[in-house]
């Protein structure tokens, strides 16, 4: 088992790789090839998806301290809302994308402005399709 690690004021542990239920639209649907986690969970790079259902289920993560919070730290935290089908980071901030809406708004709910590595992450914004 991995070795707990701490970011912010938070211990996070890894859970152990289990195998997750497969997801009701498919592997992956139109995010791009998966990848594996540190959890050994294919994870895509992409959250990039036009489908409406894609825009529904995904969050922004505003002023991550991506130096210090990698790809793996962001599963870790917001995996425990739902299956994440994929995570793109970017400088300053990421994208996290669930398999349905209600995971992606509990993920805002449950982590907005909440510190990690001493940085408090900014406003989390789950999108509506809606522009």
């Amino acid at each position: 088992m991995a070795s707990p690690t701490m970011f912010g004021a938070e211990l996070l542990t890894p859970a152990p790789a289990t195998a997750p239920p497969p997801c009701p639209l498919g592997p992956n649907p139109g995010l791009g090839p998966p990848v594996l986690s540190a959890t050994g969970v294919k994870i895509s790079n992409i959250t990039n998806s036009t489908d409406p259902q894609a825009i529904n289920s995904r969050i922004f993560v505003g002023n991550l301290n991506t130096f210090t919070v990698t790809k793996d730290v962001v599963e870790s935290v917001f995996k425990r809302y739902g299956k994440i089908i994929g995570i793109s980071m970017h400088k300053g901030y990421a994208f996290v994308q669930y398999t349905n809406e209600q995971d992606a708004r509990n993920a805002v709910a449950g982590e907005d402005q909440r510190v990690y590595a001493g940085q408090q992450i900014g406003k989390l914004a789950a999108y509506s399709g809606h522009r």
